[in-house]
């Protein structure tokens, strides 16, 4: 699995929690419901714009996805983003969420902390 693809999969998660469904639920593409189709269109959305992947190649990702589902959805979901302040707040929590996930699949934050208390442990010492 790529580097790619954890934060992919990563973001299926995060969204997913954030909506109140599954990951499981959203790639496989069966029901209609509003969450579901509310965080595929944050998904679409952020792996074209952000991550650059083609929308023939969503169907990696979601099952029985055609491309033209895809821009649709990607279309719909900047209208709503331009539109809807909450629609704009989920998706600035969601984007924090995922800025703190490192490519290498590490919450990188929460390891840059720790190495600020480090340093400050260190300057103590060597100031004693």
């Amino acid at each position: 699995m790529s580097i790619k693809d954890n934060v992919i999969y990563y973001a299926f998660e995060v969204s997913s929690k954030m909506h109140g469904t599954t990951s499981e639920d959203v790639r496989n593409n069966r029901d209609r419901k509003g969450v579901n189709i509310k965080t595929k269109r944050l998904l679409i959305y952020y792996m074209h714009n952000y991550l650059g992947i083609k929308h023939y190649k969503m169907k990696k990702y979601f099952n029985n996805i055609h491309h033209a589902t895809s821009i649709h959805h990607n279309k719909k979901f900047k209208f709503e983003l331009n539109t809807y302040h909450q629609v704009r707040y989920d998706f600035d929590i969601f984007l924090k969420k995922m800025t703190n996930y490192s490519i290498y699949g590490h919450n990188f934050k929460e390891k840059i902390n720790e190495i600020q208390q480090l340093l400050n442990e260190l300057k103590t010492v060597i100031n004693d």
